[in-house]
């Protein structure tokens, strides 16, 4: 197995890890994720990573009708190394229309977690239509997933925060994304000691991101004071110490294991709908904390380090940008009206 596709497999890996509670999910996802892991590996001669639209439709003709070597007995799907077992086969024969539903479900899943982990730009998976033998199932306009880049207004947020405005872990939550555009699992495995008060006596957010980078975020007023709320709610002091090893997000009052990703899918996705946002992801809060920046006239290059975006060509032009031209940047676009 390559470099590319051992990557592939270790990303895989991390998404399966959030279902670890729930033993029939596991298998279900880790059946349908192998399936696309073999056919890429043996056949494609592609990355999982970057497969393209015109991709997924091969992928879905080979569910249909896939060859005959695809197909055979049950037999142990990994090597205790955890590689692929090079015996096991995907597949007994071609599946049903309902199965191959299922299948593109479970990988939109798995594509959708990518683009909020940034691993991959956009879900190329959208748009796909879930044929049955009919041709279509239900609407022939309806598709595996809405768009990521559907832009949040403020009006919007507002709708969110009305609806969070008794749920002291769901207004918590909300504010950590809106205010930090920190990415799902950098809030997942972060503690409360990443909150520190420097010399200049403002609060800031020490994030370690892609890669083992580390940047440092201002802490907005508003978040903090939320930060508070949220704190006292949990029956701690007020402000985090730098040793503070709280999860940002615990499960609640007493539990302080880290609630997972995919329950904060669930209860975004709630609030979302509740809001009467169709299709909101978490990962549409980090796009708005750029997006409003943006639009609020300040400088891209604060707003790509804010973000913690790696590419050579946005972080070579930041050595300019001090903490605190980013705590102005921060203050002046999330202060200013909505454009």
């Amino acid at each position: 197995m390559t470099g590319a596709y051992r990557r592939d497999l270790e990303l895989i890996d991390k998404f399966l890890s959030e279902y670890r509670n729930s033993p029939d999910t596991y298998r279900a996802y880790a059946r349908e994720l192998m399936r696309l892991m073999k056919w890429c590996i043996d056949l494609h001669r592609k990355a999982p990573v970057n497969l393209g639209r015109a991709d997924y439709e091969s992928f879905r003709g080979f569910l249909v009708d896939p060859p005959a070597e695809f197909c055979g007995p049950s037999v142990r799907m990994r090597m205790p190394d955890g590689s692929l077992n090079p015996d096991w086969r995907p597949l007994r024969g071609p599946l049903t229309p309902s199965s191959i539903r299922q299948t593109l479900v479970i990988v939109n899943s798995w594509v959708n977690w990518l683009v909020e982990n940034d691993h991959i730009e956009k879900n190329t998976l959208t748009g796909l239509r879930r044929r049955s033998s009919a041709g279509t199932v239900g609407d022939p306009d309806v598709t595996l997933s809405k768009d990521k880049s559907t832009k949040l207004t403020r009006a919007h947020i507002k709708a969110m925060e009305l609806v969070v405005a008794g749920q002291p872990r769901q207004r918590w939550m909300l504010a950590l994304f809106i205010y930090t555009g920190m990415r799902m699992q950098e809030i997942w495995k972060h503690r409360m000691g990443a909150f520190f008060k420097g010399f200049d006596d403002e609060w800031t957010i020490r994030v370690r991101g892609k890669g083992g980078k580390v940047r440092d975020i201002p802490a907005y007023k508003n978040l903090m004071d939320e930060l508070v709320r949220w704190r006292v709610h949990l029956g701690y002091e007020a402000y985090p110490h730098t040793d503070d090893k709280h999860p940002l997000i615990q499960r609640g009052r007493g539990d302080t294991r880290p609630l997972t990703p995919r329950s904060i899918n669930i209860l975004l996705g709630r609030v979302f709908a509740a809001a009467g946002i169709k299709g909101g992801r978490p990962h549409n809060l980090r796009h708005y904390f750029g997006t409003h920046l943006l639009d609020s006239g300040a400088d891209r290059r604060h707003v790509q380090l804010l973000l913690g975006h790696s590419r050579y060509e946005t972080t070579a032009i930041y050595h300019d940008a001090d903490l605190s031209d980013l705590r102005k940047t921060l203050n002046s676009g999330f202060s200013s009206p909505e454009p």
